[in-house]
């Protein structure tokens, strides 16, 4: 569910360690997303000049974002001192749904997030419980759904 904010030009909370994307489909539904350091995500929208915001499914802090296709993913993150998250929020522009997801591996922190055609990847990053930094890469095809794993080379 969106809400409008009131305010123009400004988050609706003060937060520090959130991530941004951007997505444009047909040059008419162009729209800004920047989520994390709570559970909120602020949605600027391009043409209209108005704000809005939505809800993560979790609280997180430290957390990737990039958009593909009708798709917005907001992904891993830190969500308390000892643990690092795995979780993924997907928002589809055309339809103002959100889903949730995991990756294949680990949660993590201070990863990386980019998109090439049908592609959003999220790359490394830091997993507090094992206290290492991590080389895999999840990649998810926005058309299918699916979930692919690599490994970034040494």
């Amino acid at each position: 569910m969106l809400s409008v904010c009131s305010a123009a030009g400004q988050l609706s909370e003060a937060r520090s360690g959130l991530a941004a994307a951007a997505i444009s489909i047909g040059g008419t539904n162009q729209k800004v997303f920047f989520g994390g350091g709570s559970n909120r995500v602020d949605i600027y929208d391009i043409n209209t000049g108005i704000w809005s915001t939505a809800n993560l499914s979790q609280a997180r802090y430290w957390l990737a974002a990039t958009s593909a296709g009708s798709k917005v993913l907001f992904g891993g993150g830190q969500y308390n001192e000892t643990l690092t998250s795995s979780v993924v929020d997907i928002y589809d522009v055309t339809t103002g749904d959100w889903s949730v997801t995991n990756f294949t591996a680990w949660g993590r922190r201070f990863l990386a997030a980019a998109s090439a055609g049908n592609k959003i990847l999220f790359a490394g990053g830091y997993s507090v419980p094992t206290n290492i930094f991590l080389n895999e890469v999840d990649i998810y095809d926005v058309n299918t759904g699916i979930w692919t794993r690599n490994v970034l080379s040494q």
